[in-house]
């Protein structure tokens, strides 16, 4: 139902192969949880781009399997996703219907539009951090 594809860009990311209904569950992605100090030691790596808020108060961050890390950003996202503490997983959810073929993107947070350009691309990688 799901592959991967060369998007123009953006490099790759995630198209569905068949319709998705509003509110279908997407995909349940089982995460690898990171601890603070896990964190700590990829913060300066490629590997924290794909990094999730795994939960609030905690403070712990995880690596979604699956499709999970390659879902693009878009300000009109359509998937959304949350955690799922008992299942350790990570939730995308349809926030519409989604036609064959379109790319699957979510909105990585509120304030990424001021880290990402048009194609969804780092800013300069976050201004050198």
């Amino acid at each position: 139902m799901l592959s991967i594809q060369d998007i123009p860009g953006k490099g790759r990311g995630v198209c569905t192969d068949a319709p998705i209904a509003k509110d279908a569950i997407v995909e349940v992605c089982p995460a690898i949880i990171l601890s603070h100090e896990d964190v700590l030691a990829v913060r300066d790596t490629v590997i924290y781009e794909y990094t999730f808020d795994y939960d609030d108060h905690g403070g712990r961050e995880c690596l979604p399997c699956g499709f999970g890390m390659l879902y693009n950003h878009s300000a009109t996202p359509n998937i959304e996703w949350d955690t799922d503490l008992e299942r350790q997983a990570i939730v995308f959810t349809a926030l519409r219907d989604i036609k064959v073929g379109e790319e699957l993107c979510h909105n990585y947070w509120p304030e990424a539009e001021v880290l990402f350009d048009d194609r969804g691309r780092w800013r300069e990688r976050l201004e050198k951090m």
